[in-house]
């Protein structure tokens, strides 16, 4: 479980959590093409299709999850409860 270290004046933003988001899934998709590039070859070479955990893809989904449920906006930020803009 992802533990939130940023509270209160520390807090997340809403604008850095989109940043992170944006962040994870470009990774994600790179980290996929490169998944799917090696799996390739070990079928082309008659070998056992590498582990996704060794690309780090079920840590990155699950970070995107994680920080994709917190709350999107902190006391410090310009944006209300609901997402408006104050």
């Amino acid at each position: 479980m992802l533990i939130d270290r940023f509270s209160g004046s520390e807090a997340l933003t809403a604008a850095d959590r989109k940043i992170i988001s944006e962040g994870l899934t470009a990774l994600l998709r790179e980290r996929s093409v490169a998944y799917e590039i090696a799996a390739n070859v070990a079928l082309s070479r008659g070998l056992a299709r590498p582990d996704v955990r060794d690309f780090g893809l079920p840590e990155i989904l699950r970070l995107s999850r994680e920080i994709e449920k917190k709350p999107m906006f902190s006391a410090s930020s310009d944006e209300g409860a609901c997402g408006e803009e104050r």
